[in-house]
């Protein structure tokens, strides 16, 4: 029963990634987030000692984003509306050069 659950998911996850708009949403915004924190070295823990509560609820979404897409049958809608909360504020962090 279970894992019939997890294999309806996964077929819905993987045919709306094929299909929808949101998972070039979601891409993207995860490859600004990945340039963003990894380049360069050390940005993000400055912006954990800067701005600790915004990380703190960027950590949070993103961890909210994941579950939504392990556990929602339509994950993929919901954690790249989710995850562009966090990208835009980081992005507007880098663009501020902070």
């Amino acid at each position: 029963v279970i894992g019939a659950i997890i294999a309806r998911k996964l077929a819905m996850n993987v045919h709306l990634i094929r299909v929808s708009a949101w998972s070039k949403v979601l891409l993207t915004a995860l490859a600004v987030m990945a340039v963003l924190v990894l380049r360069p070295l050390g940005r993000l823990r400055l912006w954990e000692q800067r701005y600790p509560y915004l990380m703190h609820g960027c950590y949070a979404n993103v961890i909210g984003a994941l579950a939504a897409l392990a556990l929602n049958d339509s994950g993929i809608v919901a954690a790249a509306a989710m995850i562009v909360y966090s990208s835009v504020p980081l992005l507007l962090l880098k663009l501020e050069g902070a």
